[in-house]
């Protein structure tokens, strides 16, 4: 199944309490933004492994299946756990909706991590209520940093080093926006791009994108990340990139997520997400630079 094949709505969508009994010991998850990261390590899941109800994804290393009526559960070594600690975030500073995250853990045998959620029936949805909720997750207020919550690295593909001599140049977090811009300039020269160029855009890109506070960002908008309950409320899901960005960055990165502009949806993103064009035109530069020059 195509990812952008819409998802049939059920005509009743419970409210549910989560019934642990299916599950194994459950885990504590974490309520407050100051609580560490923490994995929890339980033993292999064979119900969840064994699911047939496989919800469309891309990654062979990554599986999404529905356990029952309700619950959803991703997992495989590729899983970021960092989108359950996001989510939960997100719950305790807004109200927009997201689903329930019930249990964050891995499996040390099978290194596969495990985020168990709320099955959220519904299908692909263009929502006028999605501005509501952006505006909304923007008035979180500024930690004044970039990077993850609770000052953790970022870890999308901007700001990504394999070694850790690079690591925390490059991946942060960050106290101030000239610093950002210098990881990515850094990120730019760990790739072997030209240090002529990397000097040119340290020059210019202040310029480009000042005055811009940090905002609790979502980082992968695009078509198969918002679908609509049976009641017509719009979901956003997929946080593991959630993390403190400049305010241009939304806007940025869903617009290269559509790959072709072959259809309306370039247009639509301007209807909930505020436009940000010079910044965009700069950063797909930098972007179609970095990996298909």
């Amino acid at each position: 199944m195509d990812v952008d094949t819409p998802i049939p709505a059920e005509d009743h969508i419970p409210s549910v309490t989560p019934d642990f009994r299916s599950f194994p010991k459950q885990p504590d998850v974490p309520q407050s933004r100051a609580d560490p990261p923490k994995i929890w390590t339980r033993p292999a899941l064979p119900f969840i492994v064994s699911s047939q109800e496989d919800l469309p994804v891309k990654l062979d290393d990554r599986r999404v299946v529905r356990v029952g009526q309700h619950f959803l559960v991703k997992y495989g070594p590729r899983v970021v756990l960092d989108e359950g600690q996001a989510m939960l975030f997100i719950r305790e500073h807004c109200n927009i909706p997201i689903p329930n995250v019930y249990a964050i853990f891995a499996d040390e045998e099978t290194h596969a991590n495990y985020i168990v959620m709320e099955y959220v029936p519904g299908k692909t949805s263009i929502s006028a209520q999605l501005r509501a909720q952006f505006n909304e997750l923007r008035q979180i207020p500024n930690e004044g940093y970039y990077g993850k919550s609770g000052r953790r690295l970022l870890d999308d593909y901007f700001f990504w080093a394999g070694d850790d001599e690079h690591k925390f140049v490059i991946q942060g977090p960050f106290e101030t926006g000239s610093q950002f811009t210098e990881a990515l300039m850094q990120r730019y020269l760990y790739e072997g791009r030209p240090v002529q160029k990397a000097d040119f855009y340290r020059r210019v890109l202040p310029e480009a994108f000042r005055n811009h506070p940090t905002v609790f960002t979502h980082a992968d908008i695009q078509r198969k990340n918002i679908i609509i309950r049976a009641d017509g409320s719009p979901i956003i899901v997929d946080w593991e990139l959630g993390a403190w960005y400049p305010k241009y960055w939304e806007y940025f990165l869903a617009m290269t997520s559509f790959g072709h502009w072959e259809d309306d949806w370039p247009e639509f993103i301007s209807t909930f997400l505020e436009e940000f064009n010079t910044e965009y035109c700069w950063m797909d530069t930098i972007r179609r630079e970095l990996w298909f020059d």
